[in-house]
C-alpha cells in the first residue's frame, strides 16, 4: 500500500487531482457569473458541475497512465525511469496549484469585501411583518405555488379570455389543496406580459414553485403546454403538452392540477386524491361565454371601464341561455349585481336582492361553489346584516378553498365588522400571504391593527402598502392612519398638525371635528360637523359615520336621529354599529338598542370594544 501511494506521488496523480479541483472551482465561479449575466437556466451550472465530477476519475486515470516528457506526452510504461522528468513536472504543477489557490483566495476576499451579506431589507422585514403572523390558523409548513397567466399563442387577441380563463381555473383547483399556499389571481396576473425570470417572480410572490404555460387555440383544436418550475433551482419539476379537442378542456384542467399536486407531493384534503369538481355534461360554448364574461369583469375592475359590468352580465346571460343549469354563470351574475349596488347603478335593494337570487340559484346547483358562497356572504353581511349567516357562508367557502385570497380578505372584513379585530388581523395576514399585491387587504389589516391598538405593527404594513398605491394617495393614507392613532392615544395637539389645511375627505372632516372638540374649540368643531351634515344630506349617505362623530363631540341625541336615517337608507356600515367604538356611549341607551332590534342585529358585546 505504501509503495502504491509513493507511485501515485511519483506519477503526480495527486498533484494533477488537486490542480483539477482548483481549476474546476474557478471554472464554476466564472460560469456562475456569466450564466447569471446571460440569464442561462440554473440547471446549466449544475450540468457543468456534474461533468467536472465525472471528469475527475478520468483525469486521475490519465495522469497515472501517461507522463509528460520533453518529447511530449507518452504512455508511462514507455518512459525510461532514468530519463523521467516527473519531479520537474511535479514542481511545475505545484506552482500552478499555488497560483490557483492564490486566485481562489483573492476571489473569496473580493467577494466578501465587494458583496458583503446583505442585512434584512426593509422590503423583507415588511414582508415578514405582513405575511408571517403569529395568528395564522395552522403552523404546519406549507408548500407554495403561483400560477402565472398562460400565454396566448393563438395569434388572436380575442382568444386572450381563453388563456386567462384556463389560468384562473387551474388556480382555483389548486387552491383546494390543503397545506398548499396558492398565490392569488391579482398577484399572479400582475406579471402578465412582463419579461421576468422565474426566480424573480418567485421572490416577489414569495412562492417555492411556479406553474406556467401556453395555450394555442385553432377552431375546436387546442394545444396546452404546462410546466412546473422549482424557483430555487429554476429547474423543471414536471412538464407536459396536451393536444386535445376543445370539448376536452375540463379533463385537461383536471389532469394538469392533479399532475402538479403529485409533483409537489402535498397532502390532500382527502386520501382519495385531489377533490376535483364532479364532471357533469357541460356545454363548451356556454363555458367559453362564461370565460369571456369573467375576463371582461376582471379587466374592467382594473382599468375602470365604464360599462364592464353590463358587458360581463351580457356574457353570463348568454352562457345561461346555452346552459340554464350552469352554476358559475349564476355566480358571475351575483358578483356583477352586487357591484352595481355598490356603485349605485342599481338601488341597494335591487342590486343586493338580485345578487342574492343569483347566488342562491348557483348554490342550488352546486352547494359547494366558492364563488357563489362568497357572493351570498357579502349580501348577508352588507345588506341583510345577518352576521351569523354571513360567517357560516364565509367559513364554508374557506373550508373548500383554504387559500382563496378574496375569501380570506372578506372574512377578515367580517371579523372587523363583528368587533373581533384580533381575529381579523390573522385573516388579513393570511390573505396577504397569498396576495401580497392586494391594497384592500393592507388597508384592512391596518384598520384591524388600529382597532386592536397594536400600533407598533402598523409601520411595516404601511411601507408594504406604499408599493401598491400612488404616492399622493399614500401620503394622505399615512396622515390619516397616524392621525387616528394619535386620537386613540389622546394626543390631540399632535393629531391636529396632521389635519389638511382644507379638509375635504370624509375621514379628514370627521377627524378634524373630533380633534378640535377635544382641544376646546367647539365652534371650529361644529363647522366641520356642518360640512359632514351637508355632504350626508346631499348624497343620502354616510349617516352612520356622521353619527359616530356626533357622539364623540357630545351630541348623542342628534347622533341617534342620524342613525335612524342610516337604518332607513340601509347603509352597509349600519350593520357594524353594535361594535363601533365611537358609538360606545350609546350601547346601553334604550333608543340605540331599539334600532338594533329593528335591524335584526345582536346587542353590543359584553366585553368593551378595543380601539376607542
Amino acid at each position: 500500500m505504501q509503495s502504491f501511494f509513493e507511485e501515485l506521488k511519483r506519477r503526480n496523480v495527486i498533484r494533477v487531482g488537486l490542480l483539477y479541483m482548483v481549476a474546476g472551482w474557478l471554472l464554476l465561479q466564472v460560469g456562475d457569473v456569466l450564466f447569471g449575466l446571460l440569464d442561462v437556466p440554473g440547471w446549466a451550472l449544475r450540468l457543468v458541475l456534474g461533468l467536472l465530477v465525472l471528469g475527475l476519475p478520468l483525469v486521475l486515470i490519465f495522469a497515472w497512465a501517461y507522463e509528460m516528457t520533453p518529447e511530449g506526452l507518452k504512455r508511462e510504461r514507455d518512459v525510461d525511469r532514468s530519463t523521467s522528468v516527473t519531479s520537474l513536472t511535479g514542481r511545475r504543477i505545484d506552482r500552478l496549484i499555488m497560483a490557483g489557490l492564490v486566485v481562489v483566495v483573492v476571489v473569496l476576499v473580493a467577494e466578501r469585501l465587494l458583496f458583503p451579506p446583505e442585512p434584512v431589507s426593509t422590503e423583507a422585514a415588511t414582508a415578514e411583518a405582513v405575511s408571517s403572523p403569529a395568528e395564522t390558523v395552522e403552523d404546519t409548513p406549507e408548500k407554495s405555488i403561483a400560477v402565472l397567466p398562460f400565454v396566448n399563442m393563438s395569434g388572436d387577441e380575442d382568444n386572450e379570455y381563453f388563456s386567462d380563463g384556463l389560468t384562473e381555473e387551474l388556480l382555483n383547483l389548486l387552491a383546494k389543496v390543503e397545506r398548499l399556499r396558492v398565490s392569488s389571481r391579482t398577484s399572479s396576473f400582475a406579471f402578465k406580459d412582463k419579461d421576468m425570470s422565474i426566480p424573480s417572480v418567485g421572490k416577489e410572490l414569495k412562492v417555492e414553485n411556479v406553474l406556467e404555460g401556453s395555450v394555442r387555440k385553432a377552431g375546436t383544436k387546442i394545444r396546452i403546454t404546462a410546466q412546473l418550475i422549482d424557483v430555487a433551482t429554476d429547474s423543471h419539476l414536471w412538464s407536459e403538452t396536451y393536444d386535445r379537442e376543445l370539448d376536452d378542456i375540463f379533463r385537461v384542467q383536471d389532469e394538469i392540477a392533479s399532475a402538479v399536486v403529485d409533483a409537489l407531493k402535498v397532502r390532500l384534503l382527502s386520501e382519495d386524491g385531489l377533490q376535483l369538481p364532479e364532471q357533469r355534461e357541460q356545454n363548451t360554448t356556454a363555458y367559453l361565454e362564461y370565460l369571456r364574461g369573467r375576463h371582461v369583469y376582471e379587466i374592467g375592475k382594473n382599468v375602470r371601464d365604464d360599462d364592464f359590468i353590463s358587458r360581463a352580465i351580457a356574457h353570463y346571460q348568454r352562457a345561461l341561455e346555452l346552459d340554464p343549469d350552469y352554476p358559475l354563470a349564476y355566480a358571475g351574475l351575483a358578483d356583477a349585481y352586487g357591484m352595481l349596488a355598490i356603485t349605485r347603478d342599481l338601488t341597494m335593494e335591487e342590486g343586493y336582492q338580485r345578487s342574492r337570487e343569483m347566488a342562491q340559484k348557483a348554490l342550488a346547483l352546486d352547494p359547494d361553489l366558492v364563488e357563489a358562497l362568497l357572493a351570498l356572504a357579502d349580501v348577508q353581511l352588507e345588506y341583510d346584516w345577518d352576521m351569523r349567516g354571513a360567517e357560516a357562508s364565509y367559513l364554508h367557502a374557506l373550508s373548500i378553498r383554504p387559500s382563496d385570497a378574496e375569501g380570506l380578505r372578506t372574512y377578515g372584513y367580517f371579523l372587523l365588522s363583528d368587533g373581533r379585530p384580533e381575529e381579523a388581523v390573522g385573516y388579513y395576514r393570511k390573505a396577504l400571504a397569498v396576495d401580497p399585491m392586494q391594497a384592500r387587504a393592507y388597508t384592512g389589516l391596518i384598520s384591524s391593527l388600529l382597532r386592536a391598538e397594536r400600533f407598533d405593527e402598523i409601520p411595516p404594513v404601511m411601507d408594504a402598502l406604499a408599493a401598491q398605491v400612488d404616492p399622493p394617495e399614500m401620503d394622505a393614507t399615512r396622515r390619516s392612519v397616524l392621525r387616528w392613532q394619535l386620537i386613540l392615544q389622546g394626543q390631540y395637539l399632535e393629531a391636529a398638525e396632521l389635519i389638511p389645511e382644507q379638509p375635504a375627505r370624509i375621514s379628514d372632516l370627521q377627524d378634524a371635528a373630533i380633534i378640535h372638540h377635544h382641544l376646546g374649540d367647539p365652534g371650529l368643531a361644529q363647522g366641520y360637523v356642518d360640512q359632514l351634515v351637508r355632504i350626508a344630506e346631499e348624497r343620502q349617505r354616510f349617516f352612520t359615520l356622521l353619527a359616530g362623530t356626533l357622539v364623540e363631540i357630545g351630541l348623542s341625541d342628534t347622533a341617534l336621529s342620524y342613525l335612524e336615517k342610516g337604518l332607513e337608507a340601509h347603509e352597509v356600515l349600519f350593520g357594524s354599529i353594535r361594535t363601533d367604538p365611537l358609538l360606545r356611549p350609546l350601547y346601553h341607551d334604550p333608543r340605540f338598542l331599539g334600532l338594533l332590534e329593528r335591524a335584526g342585529l345582536e346587542p353590543p358585546p359584553d366585553e368593551p370594544v378595543v380601539g376607542g
